[in-house]
């Protein structure tokens, strides 16, 4: 990918990492064609407050904050205003773990616990906002914060999730976002600008190859809506340790 985006195609450009952001706005006059979430909206949705709000305005039902510390219902979860996969993210039982926690965790916030199944979706949009396909995919074993096994599966209810998130007219290129279902409802309780840091292969591997589809997109082919298909429900992916044997 790295040649084809600057060998290739001199004169297109697509950051594919949060932080590779700032720099690459710095230039975007200096490219033809940019292709890429705008910086104001990618400050919104990578800060987990923020976020919610933002997106709990367009009808998306979101987890309850909680702002004063009279209202804290355990559990309940603690975690960075901005951060990455699970680090730092911390399930409180009690109040003795609040005031545990908040002493050594700066800026964080604190939401209410959602039970159920966690659920990750990889999305695709492109430049005018539109979504070009999506894949729900079930956390069944997660280690450190990624799944180690995960299998698609097929939600309807995410069709008017999407649908809103389309509504927006903000949202490019790749992103991810987990859900459970609270009261028959998607809840989404995280949100990420970027590809997904465990799962992608298994969506890759069910035909909704993204990286594929951005070059394609930015080479200026055609790229057709992707869906998932019926036999393809229920394929799963799990990662496994591989033993090493090591004489002196």
């Amino acid at each position: 990918i790295h040649n084809i985006f600057y060998l290739n195609i001199p004169h297109h450009n697509f950051p594919h990492f949060q932080n590779n952001l700032n720099i690459y706005h710095k230039f975007e006059n200096s490219y033809h064609y940019t292709y890429f979430l705008l910086i104001d909206f990618h400050k919104i949705l990578h800060n987990k407050e923020k976020c919610s709000q933002f997106l709990s305005q367009f009808g998306i039902s979101v987890p309850k904050f909680y702002f004063d510390k009279r209202e804290i219902i355990f559990p309940c979860i603690l975690k960075p205003d901005e951060s990455s996969g699970s680090k730092d993210v911390k399930y409180l039982e009690k109040e003795e773990d609040f005031l545990y926690w908040k002493k050594r965790i700066k800026n964080y916030t604190l939401s209410e616990y959602l039970d159920g199944t966690e659920y990750t979706v990889d999305c695709l949009f492109d430049n005018s906002g539109q979504c070009l396909g999506y894949n729900a995919r079930e956390r069944v074993k997660i280690n450190s914060g990624g799944a180690v096994v995960s299998k698609c599966v097929k939600e309807e209810r995410l069709v008017e999730v999407i649908g809103k998130l389309e509504k927006l007219k903000v949202i490019k290129g790749p992103v991810n976002f987990q859900y459970k279902i609270v009261n028959n409802k998607i809840c989404i309780f995280d949100f990420n600008t970027r590809f997904a840091s465990g799962g992608l292969p298994l969506s890759v591997c069910a035909g909704f190859d993204i990286p594929k589809m951005l070059v394609d997109i930015i080479s200026g082919k055609q790229v057709k809506h992707w869906n998932l298909d019926e036999k393809d429900i229920g394929l799963t992916m799990i990662r496994y340790y591989e033993e090493n044997y090591v004489r002196k």
